[in-house]
């Protein structure tokens, strides 16, 4: 066991010049130093101050050995002062044992102008682990004492881990690892660099558990995550492991229909009986993070231990293959870029970087630009320029080895659905349209796409065939649709979706009259607000500088309802309504109406509505005994902007 012992000074209240004369001196200069090696074993680096003190710091000893202290007593006065000497230990969860603490002398007598010294001893052999505090009480023949306060530290002998990384390609990998004490709760994060990381650790029980991530050679990008490493670790003696991901299985699931990944997450819950537990879980989220992998364990014994895999997989928003020659084009949407719905056959044209220069005299009309990435170039630009010369949509070929993601403006999305490519795949894309005409084969997001959320939990263990499906048994099937975003312009259908989503459209400088609508439908689990109708009308021209809020508006329902969404049956039910457009201001209201329903839609009855003086309108509702009530607001405002909404099963009533 390793031990440590420090000593401080403490006055007390009753302290005089003749007890001052003969005690521990501090804060003065240092006027030389000298090492001294005790019997047993320990180096004290003595530091002799200007006033006579000298003080003392030791080194821990070996494990277990004795540590011992020197307390130094200075005399300044002209007679000789004989104190007596008392050492009264505590512990912080228990009493230090007798012995543990002694001193050399039960009294000490320091000459007049000079020093005397006593040693106290702390055995750490003796005690338990954890923190002990000793005082010596220096007592005077006046009765006046001057107390020296001891310190003491039994800590748990520590031993190297070491831990060895390696990927699936069978190099040295950087890992994310947990080492969890099993016994105290204790959690470090330590990230092998390289291969390897040495950590030193107190003897005892651990899980060590994380990720080895595989990089690209050249790209040095992560390609994928393993979860690996060893559920119980008996350490106590220097120890290497290895975590090695070429041993892991692949995590699979199948799903009823077609479907892909955008990401997973990895991890184990872990815990012994009546100890804390760790719960690690380690997200990754990427189009390119399609396969995650797991080093089987072997079953857990010691405790409770459950492998846990999450998963959210996705109707495939695109598949691509070459018309009539055979091959797949495997295709990344670009992040928040516009999404392509239902089927296309287009022609694929070489658009060069997307630079004016490489456009001019391109027939880009309704064809699918192929751009290849340009590091000078944002990519929302490259896609603008290829939109604006008509294509229809756009494919961004990698520049360089190694995989390829990337991300647009949320804010601005694109006017063009578009697509990255990896740089081997884009010079076959390249190859055959040099050939000759090349036509894409494009399919889309289908009508209701699905969407599965999988959660994998295995206990006892990573089990060496991680792989499960998604059954009628061990699924429930939620169906939240939404009947479509719709957008017209004075009349004109401009976009049709078949869920919610960010659309960019291309309209003219003038000014024009839109309309947006927004259906919405949801599962029976829903009790309320089943089925919504929106539709917003409003003006809108070209900026002339920046950016500009849609003048749309917006209700604000003060249904003051209970905790439980309901209203008080048979009765009259009051509540607030008011509006905003989306910049925050309050328009200039010209028009309010407000209907009711009690049998879901299927008849509608005026409700009383009385403008405030605040600008907001009190809404006056006859409930029904039970059941349900729906709302359909109608607003208008003086320039000219109108919101229409419906809310079947807008509140309860009991």
């Amino acid at each position: 066991m390793a031990g440590t012992l420090s000593t401080l000074p403490v006055a007390t209240a009753a302290e005089t010049s003749a007890s001052r004369a003969a005690r521990p001196q501090q804060n003065s200069p240092v006027v030389a130093t000298h090492e001294l090696t005790l019997v047993t074993g320990e180096v004290v680096m003595l530091e002799r101050h200007a006033n006579g003190f000298q003080a003392a710091t030791v080194e821990p000893a070996a494990d277990g050995a004795p540590v011992t202290r020197t307390v130094d007593y200075v005399n300044t006065s002209g007679t000789d002062t004989t104190l007596s000497l008392r050492l009264f230990g505590v512990g912080e969860t228990a009493p230090p044992p007798d012995g543990m603490l002694t001193l050399s002398a039960n009294s000490v007598t320091v000459p007049a102008n000079s020093t005397a010294s006593v040693t106290v001893t702390y055995h750490p052999e003796l005690g338990a682990v954890g923190d002990y505090t000793g005082v010596i009480t220096a007592t005077a023949p006046g009765g006046t004492a001057i107390r020296t306060t001891v310190g003491a530290t039994k800590d748990v002998p520590t031993v190297d881990l070491t831990v060895n990384t390696i990927d699936r390609n069978g190099n040295p990998a950087t890992a994310e690892l947990t080492v969890f004490d099993l016994d105290n709760g204790v959690v470090r994060q330590v990230y092998p660099q390289g291969g390897t990381k040495t950590v030193a650790l107190p003897q005892g029980r651990y899980s060590v558990m994380g990720i080895v991530y595989t990089t690209g050679k050249v790209s040095g990008q992560i390609l994928s995550h393993t979860l690996a490493g060893e559920p119980v670790v008996d350490l106590t003696t220097h120890q290497a492991m290895v975590t090695d991901a070429r041993l892991g299985t692949e995590v699979k699931v199948a799903t009823p229909k077609e479907s892909e990944p955008n990401g997973y997450k990895l991890g184990h819950r872990q815990s012994l009986p009546g100890k804390r537990g760790i719960d690690y879980m380690k997200g990754a989220s990427s189009p390119l993070w399609d396969h995650a992998h797991v080093v089987p364990t072997g079953p857990v014994t010691d405790g409770a231990f459950e492998f846990n895999f999450r998963q959210r997989r996705y109707s495939p928003v695109i598949r691509a293959s070459y018309a009539g020659q055979g091959g797949a084009l495997p295709l990344e949407p670009v992040i928040y870029a516009d999404r392509l719905y239902g089927s296309s056959k287009l022609q694929a044209v070489d658009a060069g970087t997307g630079r004016p220069q490489d456009l001019a005299g391109k027939d880009l009309a309704d064809k699918l630009a192929v751009v290849t990435r340009d590091a000078t170039s944002k990519v929302v630009d490259q896609i603008a320029a290829v939109a604006g010369a008509g294509a229809k949509a756009a494919v961004i070929v990698n520049d360089r080895p190694g995989p390829y993601a990337t991300i647009v403006p949320r804010a601005t999305g694109t006017a063009i659905p578009a697509w990255t490519l990896i740089q081997d795949e884009g010079a076959e894309l390249f190859g055959r349209m040099a050939d000759g005409p090349t036509r894409i084969n494009l399919q889309g997001i289908k009508k209701d796409p699905s969407v599965y959320n999988i959660a994998l939990m295995a206990p006892g263990g990573i089990p060496a065939d991680p792989i499960d499906a998604v059954t009628a048994k061990n699924s429930a099937v939620v169906k939240s649709h939404h009947r479509g975003t719709e957008g017209t312009l004075n009349g004109k259908l401009l976009t049709e979706q078949t869920w919610f989503s960010l659309t960019t459209l291309p309209v003219g400088p003038a000014p024009a009259t839109y309309r947006i609508t927004n259906d919405t439908e949801h599962t029976t689990w829903f009790p309320l607000s089943t089925r919504t109708s929106t539709a917003w009308t409003f003006k809108s021209a070209r900026p002339a500088n920046g950016k500009e809020d849609l003048a749309l508006l917006w209700p604000r329902y003060g249904l003051d309802l209970d905790a439980e969404n309901t209203a008080k049956d048979g009765r009259t039910h009051h509540f607030d309504l008011a509006f905003l457009l989306q910049n925050g201001t309050t328009p200039d209201i010209d028009g309010v109406e407000v209907e009711a329903s009690a049998d879901d839609g299927a008849t509608w009855q005026p409700a009383k509505v009385k403008s405030k003086s605040n600008g907001s309108y009190k809404v006056s509702v006859r409930n029904p005994d039970s059941g349900h009530v729906s709302l359909r607001v109608r607003a208008r405002d003086t320039n000219g902007s109108r919101i229409e909404q419906t809310l079947i099963k807008a509140y309860a009533v009991r």
